[in-house]
C-alpha cells in the first residue's frame, strides 16, 4: 500500500495543524475495570492515559477553542500495523485540549493509518467549515444514499 501524499491529505487552509509524538490508544480497546471505594468503575487503561498526558504538554492551544463545524484531519503512524485506527482518543484530546470546544463540532473526519516503528505520531488538523459546505455535503450524502438504496431494491427484486 503506497503512502497517502500528506500534502493532499491536508490541502487548503487549516484553522489548527498539530504534530503529536506517541502511538495513540485505540478508544474501542483502551478501557479497563477498577474498583474504587467499592464501586466497579471504566477507566481509560494506561496506555491511552499515558497519551493524554504526552498530547496534552504537547499541543499548542489555539488562542480560542475553534466553535462551530469542523473538518478533523489525521496521520497516524503506528509502531505496528496491529492497531486498527481509531481518532476518537484524540478527538476526546481536542476537547480536553481546548483546541474546539466540543467533540461533536467533528463533521468530517479524514484519517490515514501509516507505519513508522522506530517513530510513532500522529499529524493532526482542524478546519473550521462554513455552513454552506456542511449543507452542500450533506444533500449530496443524501443523493449518494438514496442511489444506493435504489441499486439495493432494483437488485434485490422488490
Amino acid at each position: 500500500m503506497s503512502s497517502p501524499n500528506i500534502e493532499d491529505a491536508f490541502q487548503g487552509k487549516w484553522d489548527w495543524f498539530q504534530e503529536v509524538l506517541g502511538e495513540p490508544a485505540s478508544k474501542s480497546n483502551s478501557r479497563r475495570l477498577v474498583r474504587i471505594k467499592g464501586k466497579v468503575r471504566i477507566i481509560k487503561s494506561e496506555k491511552a492515559l499515558n497519551y493524554k498526558k504526552h498530547f496534552l504538554e504537547q499541543v499548542n492551544k489555539p488562542s480560542e477553542p475553534i466553535e462551530g463545524d469542523v473538518e478533523l484531519g489525521v496521520v497516524v503512524w503506528y509502531a505496528t500495523r496491529r492497531p486498527d485506527l481509531d481518532v476518537s482518543l484524540i478527538m476526546d484530546l481536542l476537547q480536553d485540549a481546548e483546541v474546539i470546544v466540543n467533540d461533536r463540532q467533528i463533521k468530517i473526519i479524514r484519517a490515514y493509518h501509516q507505519l513508522d516503528k522506530e517513530n510513532p505520531r500522529s499529524l493532526v488538523a482542524v478546519r473550521k467549515l462554513s455552513d454552506s459546505l456542511t449543507s452542500r455535503l450533506s444533500r449530496r450524502l443524501l443523493r449518494i444514499c438514496a442511489l444506493a438504496k435504489s441499486k439495493i431494491t432494483s437488485t434485490s427484486g422488490h
